[in-house]
C-alpha cells in the first residue's frame, strides 16, 4: 500500500491503522509518500521504462491500494493528487483502475 498526504500526522496515523488491530493478521507493507512528485519519483525507480509490465513493487511490497490526498500542497507548482493518478494511469496502460478521492475540507 501507499499512503500519500502533504501531513505527516496524517501518514503516521493512516500507516499505524493499516498495520495494527484488525489489520496486523495481514502483516501489510504500507510506503508513503508527501508529494505528487515524491510518488512518480518511487513508481518509476521500481516499473523502469514507460509501458512495461508493471506491478508496483515487489511481491512482498505491491502497491495493491494507493490511499492519495488531493490538496498535497498549496503550492500551485505541486501536482495535485488526481494529476499524480493521472500521471500514473498515463505511465503505464494497465493501471486504468487507479481512481482519486478527495476530502472534505
Amino acid at each position: 500500500m501507499l499512503v500519500v498526504d502533504d501531513d505527516a500526522l496524517n501518514r503516521m496515523l493512516l500507516t499505524t491503522k493499516l498495520q495494527s488491530g484488525p489489520f496486523s493478521e495481514h502483516r501489510l507493507s504500507v510506503d508513503s509518500a508527501c508529494t505528487g512528485e515524491e510518488v512518480l519519483e518511487k513508481f518509476q525507480s521500481r516499473s523502469g521504462s514507460r509501458n512495461d509490465s508493471v506491478e508496483l513493487g515487489t511481491d512482498d511490497d505491491t502497491w495493491r491500494i494507493i490511499f492519495m490526498d488531493e490538496h498535497l500542497s498549496d503550492d500551485p507548482q505541486r501536482l495535485r493528487g488526481s494529476q499524480t493518478m493521472a500521471a500514473l494511469r498515463e505511465w503505464a496502460d494497465d493501471l486504468a483502475h487507479l481512481a482519486a478521492c478527495d476530502h472534505a475540507d
